[in-house]
C-alpha cells in the first residue's frame, strides 16, 4: 500500500483459517500480499454509503418535506412500480 507521501505501509491481519483458504483460492496463483493489497485499495476507492446518500439527503432537506411525507412518497413510488410490473406481466409486454 502507498501512503500520501508515496511510501508503502505494512498491515498485519488476523484471519480465520477459512478466510485464508478463500483468499488463497481467489488469489489464483498471485501472492497473497498483492491480492489483499489490491482488494483493500479497490475498497478504499469506493464511496461510503454516507457519501453516496449525501446528495439525496440534501435534496430531501431542501424540499421542506416532513419525514412522513417522504416515506409516503417512497411507498407510492414503490406501489407504482409494482403495479406497472403486474400490468406488463398480464399484458405480456
Amino acid at each position: 500500500m502507498v501512503d500520501a507521501n508515496g511510501k508503502t505501509a505494512d498491515l498485519k491481519l488476523r484471519l480465520s483459517s477459512e478466510a485464508m483458504q478463500t483468499l488463497r483460492e481467489r488469489a489464483n496463483g498471485h501472492s497473497l500480499d498483492e491480492f489483499v493489497s489490491t482488494l483493500l485499495e479497490a475498497e478504499m476507492r469506493r464511496p461510503t454509503m454516507d457519501e453516496l446518500l449525501a446528495p439525496v439527503r440534501a435534496e430531501f432537506a431542501a424540499s421542506g418535506m416532513s419525514e412522513d411525507e417522504i416515506n409516503d412518497l417512497g411507498k407510492a413510488l414503490i406501489n407504482d412500480v409494482r403495479r406497472e410490473r403486474r400490468e406488463r406481466r398480464t399484458t405480456g409486454g
